[in-house]
């Protein structure tokens, strides 16, 4: 339709057969809306009879025919546009231009990228004021103006189709991006330290001996208890059950002394460098020698660990008990650890860490650990005398009497005592001796136990009054053996021998 002129026009009027009009031209507002698309009946018949709207309408579609081949819009154009917008919405025109525009700059840009390399430059052009018509182009013709049509909002430009594949747009170099700040390496946590595991330690055969009383036991891969008796042995590979259900026993491993109360349960472990033992239930004393490796007793709700010392421990249902008469014990529960001397004691119950060191009453609480030594009390006036040894009055021994030389010896001779004794436990009894030794008074006094024990009274100290001195300890066989005093020099005097398995009984203090 861009391409018609007068004749055209003319021709398509008469084809279809309609007089042309000869009406004033119509406002601006509905000429606006003839410049594309299909005309309306009313635009045909105007613009047949009208030259002057006819060659404005050919015009502005010839150009915008032009602006579709070019992609460019011309500043006269524009200018038509505008004149041909209403009045009453230039504001409207303005923005709607502007934004048809805007968008036909963004299509061109995507469309015609890939061509060049370099970015492309978008320039939006803000629409120019609408100018005034000119006098010639004022009509001065007033007939009576048509009925109004109802307007239509103007049409707006319609930009060129954008291409199928939609592109981001380039990156401008001149526009700098930010650099990140390099990420800082999360800090490392370390893991918590694992504790080193156990080494391996390898089970050891043993042998349990009976010393005084008697219990139960059972070997492992056993399935009944037997009875051990005193004096009895049992062989047992790396772990043993004992269980004194009949007395209170006192039984021997290796190096270390068991007593084990009436009703009381433990079973014995034997490991390459330690012993462990679990006490289920009662009362246990514990005679550890020192240099034969850890020993460990556990309980529900604790656990003891020494190297060398004597202590009791009691489990009860609700607390753990330990107490030290010799040497020093660790006492652990729930993962704390206190430290036990001689004379204390400490307790722990279920999910509680052991209190802090009391002091305690040894005598009381080993009342039934003294009750299973054996001590042998041999008074002096009931051995045989020979050679000049003679019973002494004196009324500061015990009943009133002792032993001695009375009168001074021939050159060459000696006096003795001597007694036969037995032994009730198979374990090393320790050797006391009672005596007299005023100053300035010469001795020559020998004991001799068996044939396990020789003493001599050359590094006794002489002291007012009556002493006891300890003449060692005893290995001592299970048949008879002799007791035998010795002595070539007056003045010295014999009131007791005693020989205990109790290793801490001092007969000077405890008279038991």
């Amino acid at each position: 339709m861009a391409e018609m002129n007068d004749a055209d026009w003319k021709r398509r009027f008469a084809d279809a057969g309609r007089p042309p009009s000869a009406g004033a031209c119509p406002r601006d507002e509905q000429r606006s809306t003839w410049t594309r698309g299909s005309l309306p009946a009313e635009a045909v018949e105007h613009l047949a009879g009208c030259r002057d709207c006819r060659e404005e309408m050919l015009s502005i579609r010839r150009t915008l025919g032009e602006k579709q081949k070019t992609g460019r819009i011309s500043g006269e154009l524009r200018s038509r546009l505008q004149a041909l917008a209403p009045r009453r919405s230039t504001k409207r025109l303005w923005i709607a231009a502007a934004a048809a525009a805007a968008l036909f700059a963004v299509a061109l840009a995507l469309t015609f990228r890939d061509s060049d390399s370099k970015p492309a430059t978008i320039a939006v052009t803000p629409p120019a004021p609408k100018e005034k018509p000119r006098p010639s182009e004022v009509r001065h013709e007033t007939p009576a103006p048509p009925p109004e049509a109802p307007q239509a909002p103007p049409a707006p430009v319609e930009p060129p189709k954008p291409a199928p594949e939609k592109l981001a747009p380039a990156p401008d170099p001149a526009v700098a991006k930010p650099v990140p700040a390099p990420e800082k390496p999360a800090p490392t946590i370390p893991a918590p330290e694992k504790p080193a595991p156990e080494p391996t330690r390898a089970t050891l055969r043993g042998t349990l001996v009976a010393l005084s009383g008697s219990c139960s036991l059972q070997a492992e891969g056993e399935a009944s208890m037997q009875t051990v008796r005193v004096g009895q042995k049992r062989d047992f590979p790396g772990t043993i059950r004992v269980k004194a259900d009949v007395a209170s026993v006192k039984a021997a491993v290796a190096a270390v002394t068991y007593y084990v109360q009436r009703g009381a349960e433990l079973s014995i472990q034997l490991q390459e460098g330690r012993t462990r033992v679990q006490l289920v239930r009662g009362e246990a004393f514990f005679d550890v020698a020192p240099g034969n490796g850890l020993f460990e007793v556990e309980t529900a709700q604790g656990g003891v660990a020494v190297k060398g010392t004597r202590f009791l421990v009691a489990a009860g249902t609700a607390e753990t008990e330990a107490l030290v008469q010799r040497g020093s014990v660790e006492f652990t529960a729930t993962g704390q650890s206190v430290a036990l001397s001689p004379g204390e004691r400490s307790s722990a119950g279920a999910g509680r860490s052991p209190a802090a060191p009391q002091k305690a009453d040894l005598a009381r609480r080993l009342t039934w650990v003294h009750a299973l030594e054996d001590s042998v009390w041999i008074e002096a006036e009931q051995m045989a005398l020979q050679g000049g040894m003679a019973v002494l009055a004196d009324a500061t021994a015990s009943g009133g009497r002792a032993v001695g030389v009375r009168d001074p010896l021939k050159p060459g001779t000696e006096a003795s005592a001597e007694i036969r004794a037995r032994r009730k436990q198979p374990a090393p009894y320790a050797v006391w001796v009672r005596l007299s030794w005023p100053h300035n008074v010469p001795s020559a006094l020998t004991l001799a136990v068996g044939d396990s024990l020789r003493w001599t009274s050359k590094d006794v100290a002489s002291a007012q009054g009556w002493q006891w001195v300890r003449a060692g300890s005893a290995e001592l066989s299970d048949e008879p053996f002799r007791i035998r005093l010795t002595d070539t020099k007056a003045g010295l005097r014999v009131d007791q021998i005693l020989l205990t398995s109790d290793p801490d009984l001092n007969p000077e203090t405890d008279k038991r």
